[in-house]
């Protein structure tokens, strides 16, 4: 496991990721609703990972990263994206 400090609107939160595999990076990233957790789609980046360099993470406030008492919006999880993905140098893919 590793992690990423980012901050929202002045609190320090901690993002817990995994990379796996070698190749074209992608960011796999969990449902909010029914696979909040990078654990829970471990499956799908060890199968990518053969082709791809897969990072997996626990969005802000679920499973290993910082659950803080904020109010987590769609706003907050764009904003995290928006500086997560360019810190990883990787390539995003919607499936």
């Amino acid at each position: 496991m590793h992690t990423y400090s980012w901050t929202w609107e002045q609190h320090p939160v901690v993002i817990a990721y995994d990379t796996i595999g070698s190749g074209d990076r992608v960011l796999s990233l969990p449902a909010l609703s029914n696979v909040p957790s990078r654990e829970a789609i471990a499956g799908v980046a060890e199968q990518s990972a053969f082709q791809f360099q897969v990072t997996t993470i626990d969005m802000p406030g679920l499973s290993e990263s910082s659950r803080l008492p904020l109010t987590y919006t769609p706003e907050l999880y764009r904003h995290f994206l928006q500086v997560f993905v360019p810190y990883t140098d990787m390539n995003f893919i919607q499936a």
